[in-house]
């Protein structure tokens, strides 16, 4: 098994042989859009796979609950489901 070290410094060269082949500008701009891009792109990707399994439970779980409806209430600050109950339109 190859160790952590060996691992890297390949990964060094072989990083180092593609930057030779490219020019600095190029180098130095795929550097800035790949900073402007990636933590963008993370964090939409850790929101996506975290968030969306937590709000699919929370919205059967209110659906479950037997209330027949949900409010939507916004503010500057929150956005909060509130379950209701209709009242007397039997």
């Amino acid at each position: 098994m190859i160790n952590r070290t060996v691992k890297l410094n390949a990964v060094i060269l072989i990083s180092l042989i593609i930057l030779s082949y490219i020019s600095i500008s190029l180098t130095v701009i795929l550097l800035i859009v790949g900073f402007l891009l990636i933590p963008p792109i993370a964090v939409i990707a850790y929101v996506s796979a975290h968030g969306i399994p937590l709000l699919r439970s929370e919205i059967e779980g209110l659906l479950r609950s037997g209330k027949d409806f949900l409010l939507i209430s916004v503010s500057k600050e929150y956005i909060t489901l509130e379950p209701q109950f209709r009242k007397g339109l039997d």
